[in-house]
């Protein structure tokens, strides 16, 4: 063990998970900035529709899923550090280019850029790499809290920025931030070694076929993709329904409460999920998602969209922890990395289905997209409902 005189990591350790972390957090700072009012700014461009700007929304997640398990392996031959600072150049590269887009393809093909950036994978590894077994899991919360912190930060502060600034502005912030996350990884992060497989954390390609055969992480997989799809539907849909009612640089009012609450429902999900509570906790996640599309259909007037958008918000904070831990759960410890994999993809191309899905929908009626969400939060609690859990006591 590295970590010595009582303290759980050693002072390497430590710089390893600030690093990671920071270069995490820093990324979703700008991307949870622009996302409130994405859909704000797509619409202003030549050439835009509602299905376009939905396109370019989801996009991102499109390519993401696609070069994830790439970038993850060549960072076994090339090095940690080489592919995360190319991932952290390709997401730098595609927000300036969204930043001086003046037509939607050119914000679409910007998306898709920014995606290529896949860095979850590499980071994972790094912290496998320098991290023990017995306290990685410890670490990577650690890193999630970092992101959670950026995400409800970002989603308060984006609006006001653009309301101040404009609406490019939040993109060039996606650059600035990407561009300091590059200057601390040349600086102040050293390649970690790669001294053997971390099966519990990488993705193995050989291993497909024992995981897709698991009936159980298939229904996990889905409610993934659903889960992200209705985050990126309904901040498609969130500037839409605010526009009689708020001006983008005071969503803040809207989104400050929901953020904290949402802050204390990850924690509290995840304590009543480790006292064997899982699938009820998923299952009151779900319903939220149903009573968000089907509260939208009967009014859209500031009261119901307020608590549309609260009880949303608090579904996915309940799913996001929890789906990801129950995935572990039903995962074999030793091709872990290869089942969160997977996982990670769903999510992703989750976040394409969602973008194109509702701006589609809202384009032919807006009904249609809140039918749909409370149609995909019925279907995650079919699949929550269908894990078999005979051998599964801590669920």
């Amino acid at each position: 063990m590295n970590h010595t005189g009582g303290r759980l990591f050693s002072r390497e350790e430590v710089r390893s998970i600030f690093g990671t972390s920071s270069v995490f957090a820093l990324r979703m700072l700008g991307m949870a900035m622009v996302l409130p009012v994405f859909t704000i700014f797509s619409n202003q461009l030549y050439g835009a529709n509602h299905f376009l700007s939905g396109l370019a929304l989801g996009a991102y997640g499109l390519t993401q899923a696609a070069t994830q398990v790439p970038m993850g392996r060549w960072s076994d031959r090339l090095g940690r550090k080489p592919v995360v600072l190319l991932c952290l150049s390709l997401f730098c590269g595609g927000s300036v280019l969204a930043a001086l887009a003046h037509n939607i393809y050119l914000l679409i093909f910007a998306r898709l850029l920014q995606g290529t950036g896949a860095i979850s994978s590499v980071a994972y590894a790094w912290i496998a790499d320098t991290i023990g077994a017995d306290r990685r899991s410890r670490a990577i919360a650690y890193i999630g809290m970092g992101i959670g912190i950026s995400l409800a930060f970002g989603l308060i502060v984006g609006p006001i920025v653009g309301g101040i600034f404009g609406l490019r502005s939040l993109f060039w912030i996606c650059a600035f931030t990407s561009f300091l996350s590059i200057l601390y990884m040349i600086f102040f992060m050293e390649n970690p070694p790669r001294k053997e497989p971390h099966r519990d954390i990488d993705f193995d390609t050989t291993q497909f076929r024992s995981v897709l055969g698991n009936r159980d992480l298939w229904a996990l997989y889905l409610c993934g993709f659903l889960s992200y799809s209705t985050l990126t539907a309904v901040f498609f849909m969130l500037p839409l329904l605010l526009k009689n009612y708020l001006e983008p640089v005071n969503y803040w009012m809207l989104l400050l409460p929901i953020a904290i609450l949402g802050m204390v429902t990850m924690i509290t999900s995840s304590h009543l999920a480790d006292q064997g509570k899982t699938r009820i906790v998923l299952v009151v996640g779900f319903l939220l998602v149903v009573y968000t599309g089907t509260s939208l259909i009967y009014s859209a007037s500031y009261l119901v969209v307020y608590l549309a958008i609260f009880a949303y918000y608090i579904g996915y904070s309940i799913l996001e922890p929890i789906l990801a831990t129950a995935v572990t759960k039903f995962a074999r410890p030793d091709i872990r990395g290869t089942t969160v994999g997977i996982f990670n993809m769903f999510q992703a191309i989750g976040n394409f289905f969602g973008g194109v899905l509702a701006g589609g929908l809202y384009l032919l009626h807006r009904d249609l997209l809140f039918g749909a969400i409370a149609f995909i939060g019925f279907l995650g609690l079919i699949a929550i409902l269908s894990l078999r859990l005979k051998h599964k006591p801590g669920f």
